[in-house]
């Protein structure tokens, strides 16, 4: 109490009461119902010093049975301790600002959390990406999760040209990912004018999934197309042609995402995308979509041949030289 501050408490009981006043009252210091005024960071070390204290009589020499009736109650006691300042730090984290999660998204370069709402464990905030606006966000943390030692969360982005929504988990050695979403064009095509690309129609994710452990990257999903009009330059001319819909589909071969693109009608090869480990990006190009595209390879060539092959480099891997 105010007018008592500093005076030891006696019993475990007392410290458990004094834990359920901080769980039901508001965050800095409380007061339970005895009037006892509550420090969060006290709490937790008077917890800590009376389990040890209950262990230490725990591995003392057993004699009659009531000695072993209150080593067993000694035990329940720690244990009970033992879960409560377990549920004290799940509840104390899970009640931390959304805005929180600045901590770890600080860590990517170009990305920015504005208007944040809600806690960390279920919140939604604005996502922003070297200036382009990625959308609304929301999670919510999967409490299940955490019996298989991952932090798992179920997420939703919502913008004016898409739709995406998923799961994401962190565990030992490995994270996961998980998506299905519609995206406009317009979205791709902010992608695309650096190469001189625009497109028309809608995209659809379906089933994407994506591991990332020791052993490389697991990918696995379909993306289609609607096709419609596209319009390209090449070599300083403009092309204007009408693309028929598209399926690929995302697998992974030695660790190694690829993307396999086809008609969406008869499955005839068109491009191929893959992703290698050291960052670089590698598209080839089949004279079959060359020709549809209004500029034919050449007469009499295998359709399904890859002619023309596109290398970018996407990313720096970790621990690569610049």
């Amino acid at each position: 109490r105010d007018d008592h501050w500093g005076e030891p408490i006696g019993s475990l009981a007392q410290v458990s009461s004094l834990t359920g006043a901080w769980l039901t009252g508001p965050h800095k210091c409380m007061h339970n119902e005895a009037g006892w005024r509550v420090n969060v960071p006290a709490v937790l070390a008077v917890n800590i010093v009376l389990i040890w204290h209950d262990f230490d009589a725990v591995r003392r020499p057993l004699g009659s049975l009531t000695d072993r009736n209150t080593v067993l109650s000694k035990t329940i006691k720690v244990l009970a301790a033992l879960v409560g300042i377990a549920a004290l730090l799940v509840v104390g984290v899970a009640l931390m600002p959304a805005r929180s999660i600045k901590l770890a998204t600080d860590h990517v370069d170009g990305l920015v959390l504005v208007t944040a709402e809600g806690w960390l464990f279920s919140g939604e905030a604005d996502l922003a990406y070297r200036g382009e606006d990625l959308g609304r966000m929301t999670w919510s943390v999967r409490p299940g999760a955490v019996l298989d030692f991952r932090l798992g969360t179920d997420w939703r982005v919502v913008h004016p040209n898409y739709t995406v929504s998923g799961t994401a988990a962190v565990g030992v050695g490995a994270t996961e990912l998980a998506a299905t979403g519609i995206i406009n064009a317009l979205a791709v095509n902010r992608f695309l004018s650096q190469y001189h690309i625009s497109l028309d129609g809608m995209f659809e994710v379906g089933g994407l999934r994506v591991r990332l452990d020791a052993a490389g990257v697991a990918a696995e999903g379909s993306l289609r197309w609607s096709g419609g009009r596209t319009v390209y330059r090449l070599a300083g001319e403009t092309y204007d042609a009408q693309l028929p819909g598209m399926v690929g589909r995302l697998t992974s071969v030695a660790a190694e995402p690829r993307l396999e693109v086809v008609t969406a009608d008869d499955s005839l090869p068109l491009l191929n995308v893959r992703l290698a480990a050291d960052g670089w990006a590698h598209i080839g190009v089949t004279a079959r979509l060359t020709s549809l595209a209004g500029n034919p390879w050449r007469d009499g060539d295998n359709g399904d041949a890859v002619v023309v092959t596109v290398s970018e480099r996407l990313f720096e891997p970790d621990g690569a030289d610049v």
